[in-house]
Parts: C-alpha cells; sequence; structure tokens
C-alpha cells in the first residue's frame, strides 16, 4: 500500500501528509482505515507522495525520455542529491514511477 510494509517510507509519508495539513483536518472520522481499520486503495490517492519520492520518479522519467552520456550525468547527479539527503538507495530504486512505460517502450515487429 502505501508504505508497503516499510517504516521508513511510512513516516516520510506521514511528514509529506503533515507539511499538508499540519491539524490533519482534511482526515475524517469516517475515514476508511479509522473506521474499518483496512485501508482502501482510494487512500492512495489522498495522502501525498514525499517530495523525495516525486523527485526520484523526475529522474527516471528524465532518464528513460532521453538515453545519452549527459543525461545519465544530470540524472546520478539526482539520485546523488537523494543520497546526500539521508534517501537509502534501495529505497530510491523501489519507487515506482507514476508515468506510464509504453510511452517510452514501443514494440517493433519485423516482417
Amino acid at each position: 500500500m502505501i508504505s508497503t510494509g516499510n517504516l521508513r517510507r511510512a513516516l516520510l509519508s506521514l511528514e509529506a501528509l503533515y507539511t499538508q495539513d499540519h491539524q490533519f483536518k482534511t482526515i475524517l472520522p469516517s475515514h476508511s482505515l479509522l473506521s474499518t481499520g483496512i485501508q482502501s486503495s482510494k487512500d492512495l490517492e489522498v495522502v501525498p507522495r514525499p517530495d523525495w519520492e516525486k523527485y526520484a520518479s523526475k529522474a527516471a522519467e528524465r532518464l528513460l525520455a532521453e538515453q545519452t552520456p549527459a543525461r545519465l550525468l544530470e540524472v546520478r547527479g539526482m539520485l546523488y542529491e537523494l543520497l546526500v539527503h539521508c534517501i537509502p538507495a534501495p529505497l530510491v530504486l523501489s519507487v515506482r514511477p507514476t508515468f506510464p512505460f509504453s510511452t517510452y517502450f514501443t514494440q517493433t515487429t519485423d516482417g
């Protein structure tokens, strides 16, 4: 789900939610997680993605858009930036991009 069983990711998601609404007024008492204790799929849309996750997704999108040595150097700098801010490499690599992969990969069939 949101944290996929990762406590660090859960805390970073909570921090992102807190920065948007520090009094948590957007969470209603009728929220599915509070009322039933079970997380629904629409909860993923309500919780904002952390900035570092958006940044990692942006790096992946840039790399797929243009695969040149210059772009690779740029994306490498972006990934180092995440590491400098104490985001672990396995967590960065586990980020799922928000864009459709079919945009960048096309199948070609030769007669």
